[in-house]
């Protein structure tokens, strides 16, 4: 059990490696630990916290989107001929000129 629940906390946090990278310091495995470890203080045993941990992981390694996997989407957005056209730069321009007209109208 303690040779899952250390490899849990060190999936996880190579999972939530890039988690607010440069603006916090890096969530690592013994963090995870104290977080999971609190859950004690509510009757959560060891086996209660590898379940949490277990579960965890999951939703991370589905939901958890890493910040190369955002800017590969962004970048691949932004770039697109279909959602901009063939200049895509302009388009963004226009785009945002036409909202700031519309947010100035809406004012007066």
């Amino acid at each position: 059990m303690a040779n899952q629940r250390q490899l849990l906390l060190q999936s996880i946090a190579a999972i939530i490696a890039d988690y607010r990278q440069d603006e916090i310091p890096t969530i690592d495995s013994n963090h995870i630990d104290r977080w999971v470890g609190q859950f004690d203080k509510f009757g959560f045993n060891n086996e209660a916290q590898v379940i949490i941990l277990n579960e965890m992981e999951r939703i991370l390694n589905t939901y958890y989107i890493s910040y190369r996997k955002a800017q590969a989407f962004i970048s691949k957005a932004l770039t697109s001929q279909s959602l901009f056209g063939t200049n895509p730069a302009e388009a963004i321009f226009n785009f945002c000129e036409f909202k700031q007209r519309a947010a100035v109208k809406m004012i007066y």
